[in-house]
């Protein structure tokens, strides 16, 4: 009988309860995951010669804030949609680093990047888009990056064989119910994204759930 239970919302409901602030909570959430990993991810990358970062749908924008904190001479801009960026610039009206930030509304999907970065970031992005539209994405940052640029890919990331790990197979499910074409890569479909795109100097971090690779322009 679960087919009748998993409809049991349509059930119940005529029409689908709205809720008016979903993007503001939606934003907060994601902040309030990424401060689970947002040192581990500092610590591990070295940005310390980089001056110039982009955070491609960066939310309420809690990675920069820790790559900042940790590279005194980083600025950071956050790129991401017109409602979310109300919420970010919210969040950050009185944070210390303030002057270090800027914000930029826009549609990846949709419109070029601003170029003249020496970082791209691209924080648990890839994972909502297909194959086809996270190449294009791919080149997108490489036109926005200076020479020496560097791209940082941070998600959930399966090994060659696409069943491990555990948390990056299961995560791979619940895209597949909420966004079609969403899914989690391996290391092997993300690399030649970046080999077809034109990066090179690849290199694999692990964290204690996700994984990040980074590449040079």
């Amino acid at each position: 009988t679960y087919q009748g239970w998993g409809e049991l919302e349509k059930h119940i409901f005529k029409t689908k309860p709205k809720i008016d602030d979903w993007t503001e909570r939606f934003a907060l959430a994601m902040d309030n995951t990424a401060k689970e990993k947002e040192k581990q991810i500092a610590e591990k990358i070295d940005l310390k010669d980089r001056k110039k970062l982009l955070d491609i749908g960066g939310g309420a924008g809690a990675y920069s804030l820790a790559l900042l904190e940790k590279n005194p001479k980083l600025e950071a801009t956050i790129f991401d949609l017109k409602d979310t960026i109300k919420i970010t610039e919210k969040i950050f009206k009185n944070n210390p680093n303030r002057d270090r930030i800027k914000t930029i509304a826009g549609d990846y999907e949709e419109k070029k990047l601003p170029a003249g970065y020496d970082t791209v970031l691209l924080s648990n992005i890839i994972h909502s888009h297909s194959n086809k539209e996270n190449q294009t994405l791919i080149e997108k940052c490489y036109r926005a990056l200076t020479p020496d640029g560097m791209i940082i890919i941070h998600d959930y990331i399966l090994d060659n064989n696409k069943t491990n790990p555990e948390e990056a197979a299961i995560f791979a499910l619940h895209m597949m119910i909420h966004r079609e074409n969403a899914r989690t890569y391996s290391w092997k479909e993300i690399t030649e994204w970046l080999t077809k795109t034109g990066f090179t100097d690849f290199q694999r971090i692990e964290l204690e759930e996700s994984r990040i690779i980074t590449a040079k322009k």
